[in-house]
Protein backbone atom coordinates (compact mmCIF):
# COMPACT_ATOMS: atom_id res chain seq x y z
CA UNK A 1 0.00 0.00 0.00
CA UNK A 2 1.14 3.37 -0.84
CA UNK A 3 0.80 6.61 1.30
CA UNK A 4 1.12 10.34 1.07
CA UNK A 5 2.86 11.55 3.93
CA UNK A 6 3.94 15.37 3.76
CA UNK A 7 4.35 15.62 -0.09
CA UNK A 8 6.30 12.78 0.36
CA UNK A 9 5.77 9.27 -1.13
CA UNK A 10 6.01 5.91 1.30
CA UNK A 11 4.98 2.86 1.07
CA UNK A 12 4.43 0.05 3.60
CA UNK A 13 5.61 -2.70 1.36
CA UNK A 14 9.37 -3.93 0.26
CA UNK A 15 10.54 -1.30 -2.36
CA UNK A 16 10.71 -4.58 -4.66
CA UNK A 17 6.61 -4.05 -5.26
CA UNK A 18 7.51 -1.91 -8.30
CA UNK A 19 4.48 -2.88 -10.18
CA UNK A 20 2.37 -1.25 -7.66
CA UNK A 21 4.16 1.71 -8.59
CA UNK A 22 3.98 1.97 -11.86
CA UNK A 23 -0.19 1.39 -11.63
CA UNK A 24 0.12 4.68 -8.99
CA UNK A 25 2.40 6.54 -11.94
CA UNK A 26 -0.02 5.42 -14.86
CA UNK A 27 -2.77 7.27 -12.86
CA UNK A 28 -1.42 10.87 -12.20
CA UNK A 29 -1.87 12.50 -15.68
CA UNK A 30 -5.47 11.21 -15.76
CA UNK A 31 -5.94 13.62 -12.98
CA UNK A 32 -4.20 16.24 -14.39
CA UNK A 33 -5.46 20.24 -13.99
CA UNK A 34 -4.00 23.76 -13.98
CA UNK A 35 -3.68 23.51 -9.99
CA UNK A 36 -2.20 20.24 -9.04
CA UNK A 37 0.25 19.77 -12.39
CA UNK A 38 3.28 20.81 -10.28
CA UNK A 39 2.22 18.74 -7.39
CA UNK A 40 1.09 15.79 -9.81
CA UNK A 41 5.13 15.78 -11.37
CA UNK A 42 6.53 16.10 -7.55
CA UNK A 43 4.52 13.00 -6.59
CA UNK A 44 5.75 11.18 -10.14
CA UNK A 45 9.26 12.35 -8.88
CA UNK A 46 8.76 10.38 -5.88
CA UNK A 47 7.49 7.46 -7.17
CA UNK A 48 10.25 7.36 -10.17
CA UNK A 49 13.13 8.11 -6.72
CA UNK A 50 11.15 4.76 -5.30
CA UNK A 51 11.84 2.49 -8.52
CA UNK A 52 15.03 3.82 -7.99
CA UNK A 53 15.72 2.80 -4.91
CA UNK A 54 14.22 -0.40 -5.63
CA UNK A 55 17.44 -1.35 -7.43
CA UNK A 56 15.49 -0.72 -11.05
CA UNK A 57 17.95 -0.24 -14.03
CA UNK A 58 17.16 3.52 -15.92
CA UNK A 59 16.42 1.42 -19.38
CA UNK A 60 13.50 -0.81 -17.57
CA UNK A 61 11.53 2.38 -16.22
CA UNK A 62 12.20 4.26 -19.14
CA UNK A 63 10.88 1.43 -21.26
CA UNK A 64 7.53 1.22 -18.82
CA UNK A 65 7.16 5.03 -18.88
CA UNK A 66 7.46 5.10 -22.46
CA UNK A 67 4.83 2.32 -23.02
CA UNK A 68 2.31 4.85 -21.24
CA UNK A 69 3.24 7.72 -22.53
CA UNK A 70 2.78 6.17 -26.29
CA UNK A 71 -1.18 4.91 -25.10
CA UNK A 72 -1.88 8.44 -23.75
CA UNK A 73 -4.56 10.19 -26.37
CA UNK A 74 -4.66 13.56 -24.76
CA UNK A 75 -1.17 15.68 -25.71
CA UNK A 76 -1.23 17.37 -22.53
CA UNK A 77 -1.20 13.70 -20.72
CA UNK A 78 1.63 12.56 -22.87
CA UNK A 79 3.80 15.89 -22.05
CA UNK A 80 3.49 15.03 -17.99
CA UNK A 81 4.87 11.34 -18.74
CA UNK A 82 7.74 13.33 -21.05
CA UNK A 83 8.50 14.98 -18.13
CA UNK A 84 9.43 11.96 -15.86
CA UNK A 85 10.78 10.39 -18.69
CA UNK A 86 13.50 13.31 -18.52
CA UNK A 87 14.21 12.71 -14.79
CA UNK A 88 14.69 8.87 -15.64
CA UNK A 89 16.95 9.62 -18.98
CA UNK A 90 18.77 13.03 -18.01
CA UNK A 91 17.52 15.17 -20.64
CA UNK A 92 16.86 18.12 -18.15
CA UNK A 93 18.44 21.33 -17.37
CA UNK A 94 19.00 20.79 -13.93
CA UNK A 95 21.53 17.31 -13.50
CA UNK A 96 20.64 16.86 -9.77
CA UNK A 97 16.91 15.70 -11.05
CA UNK A 98 18.82 13.09 -13.39
CA UNK A 99 17.58 10.37 -10.81
CA UNK A 100 19.78 8.00 -12.77
CA UNK A 101 23.06 9.60 -12.66
CA UNK A 102 26.10 7.63 -13.20
CA UNK A 103 27.99 9.63 -9.04
CA UNK A 104 24.21 8.72 -7.67
CA UNK A 105 24.23 12.05 -6.49
CA UNK A 106 20.45 12.95 -7.42
CA UNK A 107 18.81 15.19 -5.66
CA UNK A 108 16.22 13.25 -3.64
CA UNK A 109 13.24 16.01 -3.79
CA UNK A 110 12.27 17.94 -6.63
CA UNK A 111 12.17 21.81 -5.49
CA UNK A 112 9.67 24.64 -6.78
CA UNK A 113 11.82 24.37 -10.16
CA UNK A 114 10.28 25.56 -13.54
CA UNK A 115 7.57 23.33 -14.22
CA UNK A 116 4.49 25.44 -15.18
CA UNK A 117 1.61 25.00 -17.76
CA UNK A 118 -0.88 27.63 -19.35
CA UNK A 119 -2.64 24.21 -20.43
CA UNK A 120 -5.86 23.32 -20.10
CA UNK A 121 -7.11 19.59 -18.81
CA UNK A 122 -9.56 20.25 -22.43
CA UNK A 123 -6.60 20.59 -25.05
Amino acid sequence: MIHKQKERIITDTHPNNYEQIFNEIEKLPLLLNDVDYYPLVKRGYDFLVMLHDSGLDESMVYNRLLAIHQNLKNEWQQDFIAELLDFVCGFIGNQAYYIWRHDGAFSRELSSVNVKTERSNQD
